[in-house]
C-alpha cells in the first residue's frame, strides 16, 4: 500500500524532494532528522541577485554610451529576461521594457518604474541611480535570504509533524490494525477529537507560516 501510495504520488507530479520525505516518513521516520539539516542547506544556498546584476549592468551599458532603451534590453539579456519588445519592428519603448523585467523581478518592480521613468524623463546620464537601485536590490536579497534561512528549520519541522502523523496512520491502516483502534465509541470519540485538533495546528500553522512569508 505504502509502494503504490508512493507510485500515486510521483504520477501526481510530486517533486523528487517532497517524494523522498513522504517515503522517509512512511518507512523510516527517524532518518529525516538528516533531511532537515539538508532542507536547511538547501535554503542557505538560495540567493537571487538577479535585481543587482540588472541594475548594474544597465548602468554599465549607460556609462558606455548607450541609450536607455538598448541599455535596459541587454541588461535584462544578461540575465535571462527576454523583453517582450525584442522582436518588434517598432523602437522600444523604456517603461515597456522596465514592465517586462518587473514582473520577472518583483522584488524591485516599484523602484524600477520610478527610476526608469525618471530616466527617460531627464534624458541625461542616469547610470548613478541604477547604481543606487543595484545596491537596495543587493539589499532586498541579503534580508530575504536571511528570512528563508531562519525559517527554514521551522518549515522542515512542519512538515515532519505532518508527515509522521500521515504515515503512522497510513501504516495503521494498510497493517489492518486501525480497525481495532477505532472499534469502541469512546475510541472512535478519542480519534476524531485528535483528528479535529490535529486539523486545527495544521491551520494555525499554516497561518503563521504564511503570515511571515508575506
Amino acid at each position: 500500500m505504502e509502494a503504490l501510495a508512493l507510485g500515486a504520488a510521483f504520477l501526481s507530479g510530486v517533486g523528487p524532494m517532497r517524494l523522498g520525505v513522504l517515503g522517509l516518513a512512511l518507512y523510516a521516520p527517524l532518518t529525516l532528522v538528516p533531511v532537515v539539516a539538508l532542507l536547511i542547506v538547501r535554503e542557505r544556498k538560495r540567493f537571487d541577485d538577479r535585481g543587482a546584476v540588472f541594475c548594474d549592468a544597465v548602468a554599465a551599458e549607460l556609462r558606455s554610451g548607450s541609450i536607455l532603451d538598448s541599455a535596459l534590453s541587454t541588461a535584462a539579456m544578461s540575465v535571462h529576461i527576454a523583453p517582450g519588445v525584442a522582436g518588434s519592428t517598432t523602437p522600444p519603448n523604456p517603461m515597456d521594457i522596465a514592465a517586462d523585467v518587473a514582473r520577472e523581478l518583483p522584488g524591485i518592480a516599484t523602484e524600477l518604474t520610478a527610476t526608469v521613468a525618471a530616466a527617460a524623463r531627464s534624458g541625461g546620464t542616469t547610470a548613478d541611480l541604477f547604481d543606487e537601485l543595484a545596491s537596495l536590490a543587493i539589499a532586498q536579497s541579503e534580508i530575504a535570504h536571511e528570512v528563508r534561512v531562519a525559517a527554514a528549520p521551522a518549515r522542515a519541522t512542519a512538515w515532519f509533524f505532518v508527515l509522521a502523523p500521515g504515515g503512522f496512520v497510513a501504516l495503521r491502516g494498510a497493517s489492518g490494525g486501525l480497525a481495532g483502534t477505532l472499534a469502541t465509541p469512546g475510541q472512535r470519540l478519542t480519534a476524531l477529537v485528535g483528528t479535529a485538533l490535529f486539523a486545527a495546528g495544521l491551520a494555525i500553522v499554516g497561518a503563521m507560516m504564511w503570515r511571515a512569508a508575506r
